[in-house]
């Protein structure tokens, strides 16, 4: 589990704005008091889940610990680095596992394909909304939680479309936009945000791209492509 330390105070701090991007989703948070110096020399709180009752503390010479602003910081024990498992939401949408820094993550897919017309054709898996309509309960939109999920799927399948063309008119898509997208894909299943996959695992293209081409099921189209060929041969 990751620690939490907000400098300045020493009894019930405010939640900042940071973890509430990373919701403790079920948690059961616990505050300590660092009374004496904590990390960047300042008195504070530390802030975990009382799982992690036995580290909460400031204990420099076992913990890695990185400033977020002035108002945060993330740390965890270097003998008990956080995992995916330990950071698992309680409820998670059905994914591919991507390896990311040697650990298996379960990123969410927005579409998958199907292949029953003998071509291949995708449908929308996120998790949708119940509307009465018309005397019957019909579908409608992704729910909000999963809204992002669906555009960033949409917007990277438009990335992957317009490079396989060569369109030379589109803008590409920088890998920092791109970084955004997975860190965005992977907090819908994980309570992380950048700072703490930056803690644990530097991104790269490669893990960028595996993220990502998970979220619109590129390995599932791609092999089928393979088969296709294959069956042509002999």
């Amino acid at each position: 589990m990751f620690l939490y330390f907000i400098p300045g105070r020493t009894t019930g701090p405010e939640v900042p704005d940071k973890l509430m991007q990373c919701q403790f989703d079920g948690l059961d948070p616990i505050v300590r008091p660092v009374i004496a110096n904590g990390p960047g020399g300042s008195a504070g709180a530390i802030l975990c889940d009382k799982s992690s009752a036995d580290i909460a503390g400031y204990y420099p010479d076992r913990q890695e610990w990185a400033k977020v602003n002035d108002k945060l910081w993330i740390g965890y024990e270097k003998e008990q680095r956080p995992t995916p498992e330990g950071l698992a939401r309680s409820k998670q949408l059905n994914g591919h596992p991507v390896v990311i820094g040697g650990q298996v993550w379960s990123v969410p897919v927005a579409r998958r394909w199907a292949f029953d017309t003998g071509s291949p054709i995708w449908y929308d898996t996120t998790p949708k909304k119940l509307h009465y309509r018309d005397g019957e309960w019909k579908l409608a939109d992704t729910i909000d939680r999963y809204a992002r999920l669906w555009q960033i799927g949409e917007q990277w399948f438009d990335e992957t479309c317009a490079a396989a063309k060569s369109e030379t008119d589109r803008k590409p898509l920088l890998i920092t936009q791109a970084a955004e997208m997975a860190v965005e894909v992977l907090s819908i299943n994980y309570r992380v945000w950048h700072e703490e996959i930056d803690l644990l695992t530097p991104l790269d293209a490669d893990t960028i791209r595996g993220v990502l081409n998970a979220v619109i099921d590129t390995q599932t189209l791609t092999d089928w492509f393979q088969k296709k060929s294959e069956s042509l041969v002999g």
